[in-house]
């Protein structure tokens, strides 16, 4: 309730400084897209960054990771991995790290999208020159449940030969995969 409330009053002090033509600033918009992410607002987190250009103002990563978030929290990985390939972009302002990386990968894992996870790990990553981490290969594998089991089993091999340390939610997902799968045997062994 309460964050439903913070995005539009966000929403609408930018207008009003508009209407008044005051130019907004990046802590300014940052914050009414940080409220849009925590009222799980997408759609206006993604209009708040494309306003930035009006405003000539260029957004930072941090700003576009809350939009990533927004995005994720409000189940859209359509919108979130088109962010996430616009931050991407040879030669732009900066480039997305390992906070974007999650919110795109968790958004995938959201909308039951395990291909395009697969693919963020694999080309996202080679192309973003981000490093993953133990979070990236835990959303990957929260989104192969059931069917897809044996790849979770397979990041959760990755994961030692990489060099990431395992932690509970990577034994909690490769769990869950394998028991979707109804393949429990492969939780114990």
């Amino acid at each position: 309730q309460k964050s439903a409330a913070l995005w539009r009053r966000a929403l609408c002090l930018l207008q009003a400084a508009s209407d008044w033509s005051l130019q907004s600033s990046l802590p300014s918009l940052g914050a009414a897209v940080s409220a849009c992410a925590n009222a799980k607002r997408w759609r206006q987190a993604i209009s708040a960054v494309a306003s930035m250009a009006e405003d000539s103002l260029r957004p930072t990563v941090v700003v576009c990771n809350a939009a990533l978030t927004a995005c994720e929290k409000g189940s859209s990985w359509v919108s979130a991995l088109r962010l996430f390939a616009v931050m991407s972009r040879p030669g732009g302002s900066f480039r997305p790290d390992a906070i974007s990386l999650n919110a795109a990968l968790s958004a995938c894992e959201k909308g039951h999208q395990w291909e395009r996870a697969l693919w963020l790990l694999t080309v996202g990553l080679a192309e973003s020159g981000i490093e993953a981490n133990t979070r990236s290969f835990n959303s990957a594998m929260c989104s192969f449940q059931g069917i897809h089991w044996q790849r979770a089993v397979e990041f959760l091999e990755q994961l030692g030969q990489v060099g990431l340390r395992r932690d509970l939610v990577t034994y909690n997902s490769a769990s869950s995969a394998c028991g979707k799968g109804f393949q429990w045997e492969a939780t114990i062994a």
